[in-house]
């Protein structure tokens, strides 16, 4: 069953966090991570050597090796556990941990005191003995409290990304309720509090400020560096995220990273230490550990989430694509920040001719608003009055946001129904190119969604080509059709919905031919809403209409074909 697009809204004083916005949808924020350059990239072929190996001839007084060899020589140059030259001798001849503490470390783990000793035992080495930190998946720190400390892969260099680390605490340390992870929903709800929980508290004492921050930026180069803990930052969407997750058995598994300190190039181990031993677990133990919680707050988040669930659920039987309830905040701080705008705002209220009502099953709450029905929807007014906003609440599952993409890569995608008859007889039916136009980008955009199963079709004419969206009456009798390769969406609209089944919901501010296919036009007046499609269409039969050209499913005689 596919899932209609909605957004279950609450009131400022129900959780306060989000103030009142809920969004549901699947999948992980991407993270970029920075390559990793060496330090030494350019070749040196004047002097007969590689920036890495150095060749066999001399190296401007470097010894014989050249610049490369040079520096390996200097820090080292045995591998990943590689840590200065000057450390060498007892413990051992590439740097690594001695004897003594090889035959405790070679599982990759150990207690926190071993931790400890680990981290005094390097402090001042050079940046790379940080991989000694390193676990084995089956392995980690085990702290006294009894959560367990992995690092997958420590930075090689204080400029590199940060080390990603990964906290796992068994239930039977958390002291987790059974309630709060019996199906998906409740573990997704339970990981997202306690994501935001998380995520405050770092916040709050400071974990996130590094060590350059803390001094003013004093120092340069050879000043402390690092030393501060990130953890992903929590949106008003309720999703699944790998920063904070719950799993069947009851497991918490959270993943931050952290920047390990240095001053220079030099280990502070001393700081590492104060990260390990005093900051994560005073983070755990106040954000992940139920005994030091409210437990009403999150019963209440999850129930929110539950209710809200429940009520996606219904939307498709009920012939809705999207539900906005009374009392919602839809204005963002920005069009980069999605945090609700606080002040002077308007509170959405819907129109009478759209109101509908729900009981929620799990609080007994009666919800009212504004349900949108499937089909194709105009949300229409001047600029700076709400249209963007408005529009927003109805990413959903199955619904995708289409845009014009120039410049993007096309690999074998049929976009016959909107782009045909190019120019030497090109065909569309299986379109590749590397550097699409806006209109072939936007009609690829549109035939990949519906191939992978979307339902509903988001579309802000700000974002679009225009050439793509409408052809008036002067051009068309200027370009005869048989010469213009592109087959406007309006054009196809009608027969998307009526052949595939697939609603659109279009943000329009100076498309008037779109209310010719349109089932309901609705105008955003000041921040309120007000549902016009009976003015709408009194405009049409006024000014007189194209509809059979309108209604032509195109060129080709069908839309797409789902897979």
């Amino acid at each position: 069953m596919r899932k209609p697009a909605l957004l279950l809204l609450h009131s400022p004083a129900s959780l306060n966090w989000f103030s009142g916005t809920f969004v549901s949808a699947r999948g992980v924020r991407p993270e970029r991570v920075a390559p990793r350059y060496p330090i030494w990239t350019k070749s040196l072929h004047r002097h007969g050597m590689s920036s890495y190996s150095g060749g066999d001839r001399g190296g401007r007084g470097r010894g014989g090796g050249g610049r490369g060899a040079y520096y390996k020589n200097k820090y080292g140059g045995g591998g990943r556990n590689s840590g200065d030259a000057r450390d060498r001798g007892p413990l051992g001849g590439n740097g690594n941990l001695g004897d003594n503490h090889r035959a405790r470390t070679s599982t990759n783990g150990g207690t926190f005191q071993d931790l400890k000793q680990l981290l005094q035992h390097i402090d001042g080495r050079q940046y790379p003995a940080y991989h000694d930190l390193e676990t084995a998946p089956n392995t980690g720190w085990v702290h006294p409290e009894g959560f367990v400390l992995q690092v997958g892969r420590a930075q090689a260099d204080p400029f590199a990304p940060p080390t990603r680390c990964r906290v796992t605490l068994p239930p039977s340390v958390s002291r987790i309720s059974n309630s709060f992870y019996t199906n998906a929903t409740r573990r997704m709800a339970t990981g997202d509090f306690l994501l935001r929980r998380l995520y405050g508290n770092c916040k709050r004492v400071g974990a996130d400020h590094s060590l350059r921050s803390s001094s003013g930026g004093k120092g340069g180069w050879s000043g402390p560096k690092g030393g501060d803990v990130q953890v992903l930052e929590p949106t008003q969407n309720v999703i699944e995220q790998s920063a904070v997750q719950v799993d069947e058995q009851g497991n918490i598994l959270c993943q931050i990273t952290i920047n390990l300190p240095a001053k220079g190039r030099s280990i502070m181990g001393h700081a590492a230490h104060e990260i390990m031993d005093a900051v994560l677990p005073q983070l755990i133990s106040d954000s992940l550990m139920f005994t030091s919680m409210n437990l009403d707050s999150i019963r209440t988040h999850i129930e929110s989430v539950e209710d809200q669930a429940w009520l996606q659920q219904q939307l498709d039987t009920a012939g809705l694509v999207s539900f906005v309830r009374n009392g919602a905040i839809l204005p963002r701080v920005s069009g980069v920040e999605d945090r609700p705008m606080a002040g002077s705002v308007v509170a959405f209220k819907s129109p009478p001719s759209l109101q509908k009502e729900f009981t929620l099953p799990i609080s007994g709450v009666v919800v009212q608003g504004m349900g949108i029905r499937k089909g194709v929807t105009l949300i229409c007014g001047g600029g700076f009055h709400g249209k963007s906003p408005s529009y927003k609440p109805y990413k959903a599952d199955q619904a995708v946001k289409i845009r014009a993409e120039d410049g993007r890569a096309v690999q074998a995608v049929d976009i016959s129904p909107f782009i045909n008859n190019l120019p030497f007889g090109k065909g569309t039916s299986c379109f590749t190119t590397s550097d699409a136009s806006g209109s072939t980008s936007q009609a690829t955009n549109i035939v990949e969604s519906i191939e992978l199963g979307a339902d509903t079709l988001l579309v802000d004419e700000d974002t679009c080509a225009t050439n793509f969206m409408v052809r008036d009456n002067k051009m068309m009798e200027l370009v005869a059709s048989d010469k213009e390769p592109i087959t406007p969406f309006v054009r196809v609209i009608r027969s998307l919905y009526e052949s595939q089944g697939v609603s659109s919901v279009l943000v329009i501010g100076g498309l008037g031919d779109y209310f010719d296919v349109a089932d309901h036009v609705l105008l955003m007046d000041s921040y309120g809403c007000q549902d016009v499609t009976a003015h709408a269409k009194e405009i049409v039969a006024r000014s007189g209409s194209d509809s059979a050209k309108l209604q032509n499913p195109g060129k080709g005689g069908y839309i797409v074909r789902r897979r």
